[in-house]
């Protein structure tokens, strides 16, 4: 739910659809971010998609918990990983 460029992100939500409507996903993955409303819409927009093709109860929702050392800040500073998004504000401090 991360991606800043909103053309970019339409695209992530419509291959997030065909992957759904297919009915072999058993588990979603999500990104690593900073920004809690981002997050939220992505979840509620998640759990309508799963809830609308009767997945919901079957599916597996997955995240990660980014632990920042000084090194790893650093890191994602000047060399993000792919699909990464976290703010100047969480870098910096």
């Amino acid at each position: 739910p991360y991606i800043p460029d909103q053309d970019e992100f339409e695209a992530e939500k419509k291959s997030l659809c065909g992957k759904l409507a297919t009915g072999m996903v058993s588990s979603v993955w999500l990104q690593i971010g900073t920004d809690t409303e981002r997050l939220k819409n992505g979840l509620e927009f998640l759990e309508k998609e799963l809830e609308a093709k009767g997945m919901s109860q079957d599916t597996a929702v997955y995240g990660s918990v980014f632990l920042p050392s000084n090194r790893l800040l650093n890191q994602m500073k000047f060399r993000p990983w792919n699909g990464v998004y976290l703010s100047d504000e969480y870098l910096s401090g």
